[in-house]
């Protein structure tokens, strides 16, 4: 995941550096749900991962698109950009939960979907320059300025089915979120 001392440059943006954000160490990485992905318009890179623990059957799925931001980049905030498919997946619940990364309390907006009887819990935010947000006043400042100086952004999320309770839904998530590397 993104961190405020992160350091990226367009020379150094690449598909490889991207996907260690997925590299967790006690979650090896799983065959992909399928079922849910984050739909951004296209972005410099992308990394979808789907981990799990080896003491928790549901998995988590990782969806990150990171766009090099300009005075003509797409919003992240843009009407086509979504934290799952809105046409499959219906928010029924939303709410800010905090976890800790790497030392540092982010906020996650947090939304429960149902698809059927299938229901799922993502976290999401946004990272603009070293900043995590998830509110959209806060989106449209820092892209402001990160497009004056060519900054770097990325829609990050968080993603695990709903098998028991939300609590248990929730604790999966911030468990995974506690085992990134620093």
């Amino acid at each position: 995941m993104p961190t405020s001392s992160d350091v990226v440059t367009p020379s150094t943006v690449s598909q490889p550096a991207l996907d260690r954000v997925a590299d967790v160490p006690g979650w090896p990485r799983q065959v992909p749900s399928g079922d849910w992905a984050i739909t951004f318009i296209r972005g410099a890179a992308r990394t979808q991962a789907t981990l799990a623990r080896d003491d928790q059957a549901a998995p988590v799925d990782i969806d990150t698109m990171y766009y090099i931001r300009d005075r003509n980049a797409f919003s992240l905030l843009g009407s086509l950009n979504h934290f799952w498919n809105v046409t499959q997946w219906h928010e029924i619940e939303s709410r800010i939960s905090h976890a800790p990364v790497n030392g540092t309390d982010v906020a996650f907006h947090e939304s429960v979907l149902l698809f059927g009887n299938a229901k799922r819990m993502v976290w999401s935010v946004y990272w603009i320059d070293g900043r995590f947000t998830v509110s959209p006043l806060m989106v449209r400042l820092l892209e402001f300025k990160s497009g004056i100086v060519h900054g770097h952004s990325a829609a990050f999320a968080l993603s695990t089915p709903i098998t028991s309770t939300n609590e248990d839904a929730r604790a999966r998530l911030a468990a995974l979120l506690a085992a990134f590397p620093g």
